[in-house]
């Protein structure tokens, strides 16, 4: 029988990543136009912007994989959120959890 007290592991880490996610790209965002506004002395070339904004997705990506991750491994170790094997097997990430059904 299932623990329901408990958050699963893969969904806390889906809901974390849509959060953090969405707080990272936010602000690396508007830090990113604020740094070009500023040093926009001659004509931004839009390629050039575009190519730095891909980027700042892929770097907001990647903190927020890697805090959500952390939160939630350490979360499993306190027992906060249970462990399912879904999320991870042996402690280490399991890549298939967008395979799996969440429910």
């Amino acid at each position: 029988m299932e623990n329901k007290s408990k958050p699963r592991a893969n969904t806390a880490f889906l809901k974390g990543m849509r959060y953090s996610l969405s707080f990272f790209l936010i602000v690396l965002s508007c830090l990113y136009f604020f740094m070009v506004g500023l040093r926009a002395e001659e004509p931004i070339i839009l390629i050039n912007l575009l190519l730095g904004y891909a980027g700042i997705v892929f770097t907001a990506f990647f903190i927020s994989f890697l805090v959500c991750y952390v939160g939630t491994k350490r979360g499993i170790e306190a027992g906060e959120s249970a462990d399912d094997k879904i999320f991870t097997r042996d402690g280490k990430l399991n890549i298939n959890i967008f395979k799996k059904p969440l429910d």
